[in-house]
């Protein structure tokens, strides 16, 4: 492959070689450099985001464990809020029940609600969605477990935009 006088192949020597690999790597970093893709930056602007969580059948005393102004965290996460709650509303909790005849009905559960708590947040709005905390991704379907000073459960989350949403429910 090298001869007695250093060639390549008879016609390129060592030191050549070297050159053209070198300019051939500068060139292609240039032209990935200028005409590869650009990537949208991770982070954008943080900005006002409000999601509802729903807890389903949570008896009263969790109700009264919440307060607008609290500070909602996920569950053992507690070096930065969710976000501050807004919003506490609730309605009746209803279960399937047979009937003696075999039917099914819906019944009030007596003593539980469903909890509907609206927080105010700050994060980064994405293409791929809305993000708390720099990792923390809130979707509607989303199941997180959350905390309080006052209360922890697992919430799904409900609501998420970048308004202020209409209440949802009347206050039970």
């Amino acid at each position: 492959m090298i001869d007695k006088n250093g060639k390549f192949f008879g016609k390129l020597n060592v030191i050549d070689a070297l050159v053209l690999v070198l300019v051939v790597v500068v060139a292609a970093g240039f032209a990935y450099g200028r005409f590869a893709p650009r990537v949208q930056q991770f982070l954008t602007a943080e900005t006002p985001i409000y999601f509802t969580f729903m807890t389903e059948s949570v008896r009263p005393f969790s109700v009264d464990a919440v307060a607008p102004g609290d500070a909602l965290f996920r569950q053992h996460e507690s070096h930065a809020p969710l976000g501050h709650v807004v919003r506490v509303e609730t309605v009746p909790n209803y279960t399937i029940v047979q009937n003696r005849d075999g039917t099914a009905v819906s019944a009030r559960n007596q003593g539980r609600y469903n909890l509907f708590i609206t927080l105010e947040g700050r994060g980064h709005v994405r293409p791929e969605g809305f993000f708390l905390n720099g990792t923390t991704q809130v979707a509607p379907g989303s199941v997180l477990p959350i905390q309080s000073q006052r209360m922890f459960g697992t919430s799904t989350v409900f609501w998420v935009g970048e308004a202020l949403p209409a209440p949802f429910a009347d206050e039970a």
